[in-house]
């Protein structure tokens, strides 16, 4: 086409076009619009796009197109821009193109100067002049008629999708950003992301688009090229790109190029079927052909309008105009074949759904299944391969579960020790181009999806937001809205997860208001869950499912979603699927849109044995029940009930009790009175259900033992009625003690103790207004003076208020006087003193002294980490003779007290003492003697140069970099207390817990170098800024080693490292109150795994350290100690180390007693010597 024929055909047409008498189109009129006045724009009468822009140009342009220099005219020659856009609306059209297919930073990089701004420079110019010069002329046309005249910035797909790994997502994002800026700030109305063939490059355009003028830049059209089959270039169907792009909310879904009419007739058809935007189509003026080495195009003017106009009007089109081989000539023809510019239909509704890379995935009608099966925390086998590295044998488990239904994969790679965002990254890359499922991405950690959503090219759910931590939930949506995603929110608040029906809809509501009022989030994409309970730990089924219509009416357009193994677990093995999959077909009744699941394993509920269901349903509390929307039944299994009403499961003495019979005749055991397994123990001597329900004293025992709080309860409630309140109390105590026999034996772990411990205290309840008559007696617990750890306290406090005893905890740092003033006022029988500090003893030797002096009879028992019996018995029992005892544990101190009540007053005075008892006495804490001898000092390495001098800014400490540091051998066995064999079910624990974890911590540190010297030998004077110093005194090991650290400082200069870390207070504060709701195996562990995690984070802080050791050549890694500990001097130093680093910067301070807080903190020093060692001083 030439340039004498392009403006002839242009003139003409318009010419022809403008005498007739015809306009554009009458709606678009008056000021330039904004983006409520486009939607209004483009859904109200056709609007009329241009033809080709690049070979008309190369027409216009012979030279530039011959030197390959097309992309550049908007800059080298603007007034050939200009006139062909003139053209065009000399034709008719409404709407014309930039040219600037071809002008991302990436496609101008053959072109750019690094003198004059590079690439991005370059497109950032090319852009705008070109926005500028369709400006103009649209302004021109504009003034003629006074109508409005559109100027869409033209975005191509450049040569690279990332889809296919020749470039990625956020390569893609920094080359879109100039080129988003330059058409903004030139004066485009919207842009136009045409010619699409990768769901990636969308996004990464997306990206760039909103991040022009604070987040609200153009907005824009769609347009994809397909093939034959209906796909783009990376297999995206019509419907799949339907559901990529629609969460972007953009002006209208089309098609371009790749084909003529003709071709493009069947994916148009879909494409209006689907898309609830408007519909763009811009076809080629036929399929290509070549004459002479000259491509051409078939249809001329009028077949090409014939065509298009008829396709137009049978699907609705808002936008019409060409591609490739057509011209202002076409589109002169097509104006007049749509003089009219018929209205455009209103749109289908937007049908929920999520999305490969291929295929789309509806939500409903019916249940969408989530896939479970990948993921390390809930999966074993999983988790191996995960350890094993063996990613493609966790991407083909995952794969697996699509044969059977699976319509979205959970992905969730959380694990102790490693690196999760790498982790997700590897199984995505994997997944992402071969599953036909969509991807749930399972992390806790909104950076770990961060990192991942840029290679997810399908529509993935997030799993999961909630108001946990505000500021995450807002990081979650944020994410969301960038990349199109939908996303799980949990009903759970800074309070925990919500139980009861109205909160859980307030939750949920805030949620959705925060999702769709602050990130514009559409209620499609929000699928709220209720919350899964264990009905084995008394989880109520029924409130989590009244909640699904519930929070449907408060979250208008939302959709629900349940994990729906949680409600089962516990439960005897042969039992769980049964339970399951009637839980999921009361929930489905109930309205439930999705499940996570184990989508091969969950029976059919028609398939339940009888038995087996009737049990099932009084477990889940749903007996005799019809939870389908808008009706209620009666039936075969019980009479008709409201959906609220909870009375079937108040009437059974146990709503498990029948499930668990059930289990047990299947399980080929017999339980017989008195048996020690495991197994036994839960049924505590019972034979039958029958025997349980007649005996209440059996009953209650069997539900404390196997920790069914809700069984316990309903037990204890009969059992008082018919015993009494001293029966019930002694029956509680005598299940306690049985639980203590079995714990010390090795039977059973700590968890299933203090699960023992929450149904004990829910079996007392009738009697906490009259505790006083049923009680043993009174015992007062404190942790001492200075000493801010409770958990074992705790622990010991719930364990002796659920055998009997009136607890009076005063809680910790308290007085000896406090303590004294309490056992009085109390009426104490006892006083228990809690301590993990080594000084804390020394506290407790001050308490008994108070004791003795106000001349108490009170049974002191003192109990933590720091208490050594040998201690006890020769430092602090004589200061109250015959009335102090070492307990290493609840039952121990259970044990001295019950002693205690038989033997009376005091149990010895100091002359009955024997020999054996001082045969036990030995020298200060750590053993042996005071030493006098003179201490060995190695021979010193070489000083050194510290990196620096003073004290570091504040660090903050990633979590996921802390995982891998976990000593998890020291939390299972030693803060858990889990026996070996219990460890998988720890690991479990583990994997749930540390996304809680994450939400509540704060990970920081601090540290710094300064200058000191050995002062004698004993002594390191350290160096402080100002001109002052310090001493630190450094006790000398015992024995014949005579070891002291000062010895490994030089008296010439030397210099030490100290740093200070924490995890942030709101770990203890959640565990805090979760004691106070009763959780208390929630509590221990939440507690546990904050000890370990600021562990880690001094070990964090310690490599780091050592790093720079070693860059200075200090000799070695370094050791690290702390105060208070073996071998180093007393807590009293905290204070001044905590000055000297500044650490207030990260939140940390000490007590009085010099103990720091929060308390998941550590503080130590590093000694920069190869030679160091652990010893105890």
């Amino acid at each position: 086409m030439s340039p004498r024929e392009l403006s002839g055909i242009a003139i003409s047409g318009a010419t022809d076009s403008l005498a007739a008498g015809q306009v554009s189109n009458p709606a678009v009129q008056g000021a330039r619009p904004d983006e409520a006045k486009l939607r209004s724009l483009i859904g109200g009468r056709l609007i009329l796009a241009d033809g080709s822009t690049g070979t008309a140009l190369e027409a216009l342009a012979s030279d530039a197109a011959s030197g390959g220099r097309i992309p550049l005219l908007p800059l080298e020659r603007p007034d050939v821009v200009e006139t062909l856009h003139e053209a065009y609306f000399r034709a008719g059209c409404d709407l014309v193109e930039t040219a600037t297919f071809s002008a991302s930073a990436r496609d101008l990089a053959r072109f750019a100067s690094k003198d004059e701004g590079g690439a991005e420079g370059l497109s950032e110019a090319v852009n705008k002049a070109a926005a500028a010069a369709a400006r103009r002329a649209a302004d021109k046309a504009s003034a003629i008629d006074k109508r409005i005249r559109l100027v869409a910035g033209s975005i191509g797909p450049g040569d690279a999708p990332p889809s296919l790994g020749t470039s990625t997502y956020g390569e893609l994002f920094l080359s879109y950003l100039p080129q988003a800026k330059g058409l903004t700030e030139g004066g485009a109305d919207l842009a136009i992301v045409e010619t699409c063939q990768d769901p990636l490059q969308i996004k990464a355009v997306i990206a760039a688009l909103r991040s022009q003028q604070g987040g609200r830049g153009l907005p824009f059209i769609v347009s994809a090229t397909v093939d034959a089959r209906g796909r783009m270039l990376a297999g995206t169907d019509i419907a799949a790109f339907v559901a990529i792009v629609s969460p972007f909310r953009p002006l209208a879904l089309g098609l371009n190029c790749s084909g003529g009419p003709d071709e493009l007739e069947e994916p148009l058809k879909e494409l209006a079927s689907l898309s609830p935007f408007p519909v763009c189509f811009m076809p080629n003026a036929g399929l290509p052909c070549t004459e002479d080495g000259c491509v051409s195009y078939p249809f001329g003017p009028e077949l090409f309008a014939e065509k298009v106009e008829s396709l137009a009007r049978r699907f609705g089109v808002a936008i019409v105009g060409g591609c490739c081989g057509s011209g202002p000539g076409h589109m002169a023809a097509l104006s007049a074949r749509l003089s009219d510019r018929p209205n455009v239909p209103k749109r289908p509704p937007l049908r929920p759904a999520l999305a490969s890379l291929s295929e789309a995935k509806f939500i409903g009608p019916g249940l969408f299944r989530i896939g479970e099966r990948a993921n390390s925390a809930g999966s074993a086998a999983f988790a191996a391969l995960l350890d094993a590295e063996d990613f493609e044998g966790m991407a083909e488990k995952a794969l697996k579960q699509e044969s059977s239904g699976a319509e979205a994969l959970d992905l969730h790679v959380s694990r102790p020790g490693r690196d999760e965002a790498k982790d997700l990254e590897r199984l995505v890359a994997l997944l992402a181009p071969r599953a036909r499922a969509a991807l749930c991405l399972d992390s806790g950690d909104p950076e770990v999806l961060a990192r991942v959503l840029p290679s997810v090219g399908g529509r993935p759910i997030i799993n999961s937001a909630s108001l946990e931590d505000p500021a995450k939930a807002r990081r979650v949506f944020g994410l969301a809205a960038e990349f199109g995603a939908a996303v799980i929110c949990l009903a759970m608040d800074g309070a925990g997860p919500a139980r009861i029906l109205e909160d859980k809809i307030r939750v949920c509501r805030r949620l959705y208001e925060m999702a769709t009022g602050e990130f514009g989030l559409p209620p499609q994409s929000l699928l709220f869950d209720p919350l899964t309970f264990t009905v084995a730990a008394g989880g109520d089924a029924s409130t989590t499912i009244n909640a699904i219509s519930a929070i449907k009416k408060a979250c208008p357009g939302s959709l629900t979603v349940l994990g729906i193994g949680n409600v089962s677990y516990g439960l005897p093995k042969s039992a769980r699927p049964a339970v399951t999959a009637l839980f999921l077909d009361a929930a489905v009744r109930a309205g439930l849109d999705a499940a996570i699941m184990d989508t091969a394993g969950t029976p059919a509920p028609e398939s339940i044995a009888p038995e087996l269901r009737e049990a099932a349903e009084q477990a889940l509390g749903i007996a005799g029940r019809d939870w389908s929307i808008g009706c209620r039944r009666g039936g075969s299994h019980g009479g008709s009930r409201p959906a609220g009403d909870d009375s079937s499961r108040r009437d059974a003495v146990d709503p498990l009790g029948p499930l668990l019979a059930w289990a047990e005749a299947r399980s080929g055991k017999n339980t017989e009175a008195g048996a020690k397994s495991p197994g036994a123990a839960l049924l505590a001597g019972t034979k039958t259900p029958d025997s349980e329900a007649a005996d209440p004293t059996a009953a209650l025992s069997a539900a404390v033992l196997r920790g069914d709080t809700a069984g316990a309860e309903k037990a204890g409630q009969k059992l008082g009625e018919t015993g009494g309140p001293e029966k019930l109390a002694a029956a509680v105590t005598a299940a306690m003690a049985e639980s203590g026999r079995l714990w010390n034996e090795g039977t059973i772990s700590l968890p299933l103790v203090l699960r023992s411990a929450e149904a004990a205290r829910r079996a007392l309840a009738p009697l906490a207004s009259d505790a006083a008559k049923t009680a043993k007696g009174s015992i007062v617990m404190a942790t001492v003076k200075g000493d801010l750890h409770d958990i074992g306290k705790n622990i010991v406090s719930a364990i002796l208020a659920c055998s009997g005893w009136r607890v009076v905890d005063l809680g910790t740092d308290v007085s000896a006087s406090a303590i004294v003033e309490a056992s009085h006022s109390q009426g104490a029988l006892a006083v228990g003193l809690s301590g993990l500090l080594t000084r804390s003893l020394v506290e407790m030797k001050t308490v008994c002294e108070a004791l003795e002096t106000a001349g108490s009879e009170c049974l002191v028992l003192c109990g933590g980490a720091a208490v050594d019996p040998a201690f006890v018995t020769r430092e602090i029992e004589p200061k109250h003779p015959g009335l102090v005892r070492a307990c290493a544990d609840a039952f121990g101190a259970a044990a001295a007290l019950n002693d205690f009540l038989e033997n009376g007053a005091r149990l010895r005075t100091p002359a009955d003492r024997t020999s054996a008892d001082r045969a036990h006495s030995f020298g200060p804490v750590g053993g042996g003697r005071k030493s006098t001898g003179t201490p060995i000092l190695p021979k010193a390495s070489p000083a050194f140069e510290p990196p620096f001098l003073g004290s570091s800014p504040p660090l903050a400490i990633p979590f996921s970099e802390l995982l891998p540091l976990v000593d998890q051998r020291a939390l299972f066995a030693s803060r858990w207390n889990y026996r070996r064999g219990d460890w998988e079910e720890a690991q479990r624990h583990l994997g749930i817990l540390l996304p809680e974890a994450e939400r509540l911590s704060t990970p920081a540190g601090v540290y710094g170098y300064f200058r000191c010297r050995r002062a004698g030998e004993r002594t390191v004077s350290i160096e402080v800024p100002g001109g002052r110093s310090f001493d630190l005194p450094f006790p000398v090991e015992a024995g014949g080693h005579h070891r002291t650290l000062a010895a490994h400082f030089s008296s010439a200069g030397d210099a030490i490292a100290f740093f200070a870390v924490t995890t942030g207070p709101e770990i203890a504060r959640a565990a805090l109150a979760l004691q106070a709701r009763g959780k208390l195996e929630s509590y221990w562990r939440l507690h546990g795994l904050g000890s370990s995690l600021a562990e880690a984070a001094a070990q964090w802080m310690h490599e780091r350290i050592a790093r720079e050791l070693s860059a200075c050549g200090a000799g070695g890694r370094g050791r690290r100690y702390s105060f208070g500990f073996p071998a180093c001097p007393g807590t009293k130093y905290q204070n001044t180390l905590l000055e000297l680093l500044g650490a207030h910067r990260i939140g940390i301070r000490a007590t009085t007693g010099h103990q720091l807080v929060p308390e998941h903190s550590v503080t130590a020093f590093i000694i920069a010597r190869p030679d160091t060692v652990y010893f105890e001083a």
